[in-house]
């Protein structure tokens, strides 16, 4: 089961408002993590998505990963780059030997990245989503990448 991102961003911005009560400056980081957690409901991750909710969900995930230390910006920027240009190979292609083939070759330019198991099975959701949309079956491929099999 997947812990859903959006939910998550939601318990984090809320506890940070909540400790950032008092009349404390907030640090630059702070405000600018709550500003793209805030400012608008998150899609929660869904096998429903739509391509534009899967693109605000990986680009959000990644913007807040690079604030809090955990990637650099080249690997957000990289990361990134594989996961939206995806999403836009499916939302214009039919040809489902093309796209699985375009699944399994991002996931490995990808196997190397030092991301935690949660950032992982958020990879391995979205591709889930995106092969559901086109019928195409990847989750060996995807179990696989995500647990090493």
């Amino acid at each position: 089961m997947y812990v859903s991102w959006g939910v998550l961003l939601l318990i984090v911005t809320s506890c940070i408002r909540s400790h950032n009560t008092s009349n404390e400056i907030k640090d630059e980081k702070t405000t600018e993590i709550e500003s793209i957690t805030s400012h608008k409901p998150h899609s929660i991750m869904t096998d429903t998505a739509s391509y534009a909710e899967l693109k605000n969900q990986i680009t959000t995930r990644f913007k807040v990963l690079e604030m809090e230390e955990m990637i650099t910006g080249e690997e957000r920027k990289y990361l990134t780059g594989i996961l939206i240009s995806d999403v836009e190979f499916f939302e214009n292609n039919s040809d489902t030997v093309a796209l699985k083939n375009q699944v399994l070759i991002s996931l490995k330019k990808m196997k190397t990245a030092e991301l935690d198991t949660e950032d992982r099975e958020a990879i391995a959701h979205w591709y889930f989503v995106l092969t559901q949309k086109k019928a195409i079956n990847v989750e060996d491929d995807l179990n696989r990448w995500l647990y090493a099999l």
